[in-house]
């Protein structure tokens, strides 16, 4: 092996090293400002009412009545005038095939059921970039890692399907 080779060889580890050292630096760093800020801020956009006095979660609110409509037989699409308390019966748009779906949801409290919902979206969303991550070329994964989290920390659209939980991952 000629000087020049073992130089580039010796370069090209030192630049590989440098590389993945500064993606493990970034991808701590992600991970604590998502623990630390990302996090509680999803707990708040989760938790907020944009429709008082409707419960948090509006667009899953129509889900879940339009399964409550399907399981009692009622027409899920119809529209009725609000309750005493205000809470609108049903704001569902979607196509029937998706009322067994959402009748599964129906049988649990409404605190139950989002949280439940929220967990699912958070596992498609995982399990969509895992999917990503692994078609991606070994040599650019982790800088593929570092990108993905960051743009997923920094998306207010996703706080926003977060909050009312849509079901666009799903």
């Amino acid at each position: 092996m000629s000087n020049h080779q073992a130089r580039s060889s010796r370069d090209s580890v030192t630049s590989t090293l440098k590389n993945r050292t500064l993606g493990i630096v970034s991808l701590i760093l992600f991970l604590t400002v998502g623990w630390n800020y990302w996090l509680p801020i999803a707990e708040d956009f989760f938790n907020q009412q944009t429709k008082p006095p409707n419960p948090p979660n509006v667009d899953f609110l129509a889900y879940y009545n339009a399964g409550v409509r399907f399981e009692r037989g009622d027409n899920p699409y119809y529209w009725v005038m609000p309750d005493p308390e205000g809470i609108i019966l049903s704001d569902y748009l979607y196509p029937p095939t998706m009322l067994p779906f959402f009748n599964l949801f129906s049988n649990l409290e409404y605190e139950q059921a989002r949280h439940l919902w929220l967990f699912l979206y958070a596992f498609s969303y995982i399990t969509a970039f895992v999917v990503l991550l692994f078609m991606v070329r070994r040599q650019f994964r982790l800088t593929f890692l570092v990108l993905g989290l960051l743009l997923t920390i920094a998306s207010y659209p996703l706080l926003l399907h977060i909050r009312n939980g849509q079901s666009d991952v799903l």
